[in-house]
């Protein structure tokens, strides 16, 4: 991510913190609810979860800017930025693990669920993506990329043009055939969102270079054509804010 001196950064293409050491003074880790059934790390019924042992790994902060120099309508503009990431979180929770919901309407304990939101997973990412929830196996090579099943041998031998394309998705179709799925397909619904919040944020900048920008990368997340507002983005001149999404 490139930072311009005295500009506003927001990385928006991941939100997440992975910040490793105690937490700070006046905070608490969570209670375990050692009454619920044991994750995949406790070594007994009743034990404190592996999520409660190792929540101290991790560190909450807070982030922070100055906006006192922002008007009325950059600030509007900024809210429509951080929507706009907040769809690509969600995506990138797809990415990473799967249906989202699902994982946390399974677990109870109040630390595990601290610590699956941490690693958008059920993996420690700290640990060499320990499994720390019951019922959950190794994390696969591939993320959710690629089928579970899918061997390196396998995916060499396919023919697919995209296999390697850093905007596709390899799933199979009914009869278990490697196919590939773009990413605007894949994320039809979440990708017209985050390009419409997009083309809002653009209407409500002043700078002409960034709100051109914001408009051609909108049109990016439809298509996976990527270039022409990479360029754009490096145009960016004299703009209080900076964004990758």
């Amino acid at each position: 991510m490139r930072i311009r001196d005295r500009r506003l950064a927001l990385l928006l293409a991941f939100a997440g913190l992975v910040a490793c050491g105690k937490p700070p003074q006046g905070t608490q880790a969570p209670q375990a609810d050692t009454s619920s059934a044991p994750t995949a790390a406790s070594a007994r019924p009743g034990a404190p979860s592996y999520a409660f042992q190792h929540l101290s790994d991790y560190a909450e902060v807070q982030l922070t800017a100055d906006l006192s120099g922002f008007d009325p309508q950059q600030k509007q503009m900024l809210v429509k930025l951080v929507q706009g990431s907040q769809v690509m979180d969600e995506i990138f929770w797809q990415q990473a693990y799967g249906n989202k919901q699902q994982l946390f309407s399974d677990i109870k304990d109040p630390a595990t669920r601290t610590l699956v939101g941490y690693n958008y997973g059920p993996w420690d990412r700290l640990n060499d993506d320990h499994p720390f929830v019951a019922g959950v196996g190794k994390k696969p090579a591939g993320a959710n990329f690629y089928p579970t099943d899918m061997s390196v041998a396998e995916f060499n031998k396919s023919k697919l043009a995209d296999k390697d394309s850093l905007y596709t998705l390899l799933r199979r179709d009914p009869k278990g055939t490697l196919i590939s799925v773009p990413y605007h397909v894949a994320y039809q619904e979440e990708l017209a969102k985050a390009s419409d919040l997009l083309n809002q944020a653009s209407a409500l900048s002043s700078n002409a270079s960034f709100r051109k920008f914001l408009s051609l990368r909108a049109q990016s997340l439809l298509t996976d054509q990527y270039q022409e507002s990479d360029f754009a983005w490096m145009d960016v001149k004299d703009n209080p804010v900076d964004v990758i999404i």
